[in-house]
């Protein structure tokens, strides 16, 4: 028949919920603060750079101030990525997480190092849905009281 479907809604953006992280556990705030830092949305974030005040909780003191001072203000030129989300008020899901360690590091009682591969697509509710794009985290974590945190934080896009 020539009726229009309505298009499909999207899947649900990948939350990160900071009350189910295991701060006793380098590897669950590494996945958390890996997924906090890919997971964009359009339609509540005011800028790109949102993603730091979500994981800000799980870094470190002078980490989370470098990110408090960003004040989640936008970078002055940011990526195409986030303009197409913007233009489709569209958010991120999470397509795979891959937590392969190449050469890895043994922990100490105060630190450790993690990478993780977070592979994200966007989806927005008109229907479309972007690439599939691969983030790689370098981190550095650092035992603070017992607690877990990011110390240190490299990314490059594949």
């Amino acid at each position: 028949s020539g009726t229009p479907q309505a298009p499909a809604a999207s899947p649900l953006p990948t939350p990160v919920v900071l009350g189910e992280t295991n701060d006793a556990d380098p590897d669950s705030v590494a996945d958390a603060v890996a997924v906090a830092l890919s997971v964009h949305d359009a339609r509540t974030d005011t800028s790109s750079q949102a993603v730091w005040t979500r994981a800000q909780p799980l870094l470190t003191g002078d980490l989370a101030t470098s990110a408090q001072a960003g004040g989640g203000a936008e970078v002055e030129r940011p990526d195409g990525r986030w303009a197409m989300m913007q233009s489709h008020q569209a958010h991120d899901v999470v397509e795979k997480i891959d937590r392969h360690t190449d050469d890895p590091v043994p922990d100490t009682a105060t630190r450790a190092q993690r990478q993780r591969a977070v592979s994200t697509r966007a989806y927005a509710d008109d229907g479309w849905n972007g690439q599939i794009r691969t983030t790689r985290y370098w981190l550095t974590l650092t035992n603070t009281g017992g607690a877990w945190r990011v110390s240190a934080v490299r990314s490059a896009i594949d």
